[in-house]
């Protein structure tokens, strides 16, 4: 009897000038780890400075802590394209922050106004309130 393998895909990465690279060729062994990190970084980071010191630290410790890792040219271009999907995750969750419970909002005024009447068996206006 035979068992097939299915061929693992390799992981080709593809910037958004549409550069691809496939990891497991145009990388080391080393540098795939810290690209690893740098994913989650990707999405974790609170800011670009964040980022830039978390690849910092990440070239500076290596690989298991084996020591500093020199950033190829591919890596350089990959870490490039994550910083700046960093700054536009950034900015597009900049643009939908949700206001503080201590600042004031029209709307959640109104709402609780209404929530607090219906049901009530008290008389509402018109409009419902």
């Amino acid at each position: 009897m035979f068992w097939l393998i299915p061929d693992i895909e390799a992981m080709i990465f593809t910037t958004k000038d549409g550069k691809s690279f496939d990891t497991e060729r145009d990388l080391t062994a080393p540098e795939r780890h810290i690209l690893q990190k740098l994913f989650l970084w990707k999405s974790m980071a609170l800011s670009i400075e964040q980022f830039r010191t978390k690849k910092e630290e990440a070239l500076r410790k290596g690989w298991n802590n084996s020591g500093p890792i020199t950033e190829s040219q591919t890596m350089r271009v990959i870490i490039q394209d994550l910083e700046h999907k960093v700054s536009d995750r950034l900015a597009d969750e900049k643009q939908f922050i949700p206001l503080r419970e201590e600042e004031p909002s029209p709307l959640r005024e109104e709402e609780r106004s209404r929530s607090s009447t219906i049901g009530t068996g008290l008389p509402q206006n018109k409009s419902g309130r």
